[in-house]
């Protein structure tokens, strides 16, 4: 329910920076499988659902990308900064998952 959570475009772009076969191979040591669909669960889980949309592929560079058509930008030491708190897409990218009652308040929404 955090900042930069309630951002699709952030969490879209979060998605492309897992380098799943990385995970099941060396971390697990291939003891688990990666998924089709963009689930944690494997095909032969009673709660799988094979028609999801398939997982995004390991990419650094779309991620980069996604996010900076989305406004995010990098400081000097490389973190990620916000876009700026006049950009009305982000905010309202933000505000559309967010209840009723909430307002618009910097970086955070406030209840009003």
């Amino acid at each position: 329910s955090w900042l930069p959570w309630r951002d699709y475009e952030f969490r879209r772009a979060w998605h492309h920076t897992f380098d799943r076969s990385f995970l099941v191979n060396t971390v697990w040591e291939g003891a688990a499988r990666v998924p089709k669909s963009n689930t944690f669960l494997v095909e032969g889980n009673p709660w799988h659902n094979p028609n999801l949309p398939a997982i995004p592929p390991f990419d650094l560079a779309k991620a980069r990308e996604i996010l900076k058509a989305a406004g995010y930008s990098w400081n000097s030491n490389g973190r990620l900064v916000y876009p700026s708190a006049k950009n009305e897409a982000w905010k309202a990218r933000v505000r559309k998952v967010v209840k009723d009652g909430y307002t618009w308040g910097g970086l955070k929404m406030i209840e009003s």
